[in-house]
């Protein structure tokens, strides 16, 4: 498990938004070129707009990242932007989704959307998960979860001079 929480928030203005508008934006940068395998564990996304992670990984890493959500409440997790697949694999098209240990007739409970990718070849490429009530036209409310994948067949010591 990787700890996010000295990550940085970082407010942004948006112009196609209202004058008065910030998105609030939550940046966290991971080096995790030393792993074949790679979890992140995204919590309360509701707290920000986004949340932007810059990974670095190696040939070969497989990466899972969870995500908080609550399908009760209408609101469901999606890939909206898939990475070059030629840089990053998705494992699945659609993400699995685990619910949270609960009492047996206990109703509104959330649980993780898990999306697992597989790093294939050398390059940069992004992915971006939107949660979000799809059945709204549009959504009023997207919390936005962006990876920023960048994928080397260089030792550590060698993305670290770049």
């Amino acid at each position: 498990m990787i700890d996010t929480s000295n990550a940085s928030d970082v407010a942004f203005s948006d112009s196609s938004k209202t004058s008065s508008s910030v998105e609030k934006v939550k940046l966290v940068n991971l080096d995790l070129c030393n792993s074949k395998e790679a979890t992140i564990n995204v919590q309360d996304i509701s707290s920000f707009d986004s949340v932007i992670y810059f990974i670095n990984v190696n040939l070969g890493t497989e990466i899972t990242v969870n995500i908080r959500g609550n399908p009760t409440t209408g609101y469901s997790q999606q890939m909206i932007i898939k990475p070059d697949n030629s840089i990053i694999k998705v494992a699945d098209a659609e993400p699995s989704y685990v619910p949270d240990s609960h009492p047996d007739g206990m109703v509104g409970y959330g649980g993780n959307y898990i999306f697992k990718f597989l790093a294939v070849g050398p390059g940069s490429t992004v992915s971006t998960i939107e949660y979000a009530r799809y059945f709204e036209r549009p959504p009023k409310c997207v919390f936005k979860t962006e990876i920023q994948f960048k994928v080397t067949d260089l030792p550590c010591k060698e993305i670290i001079k770049e």
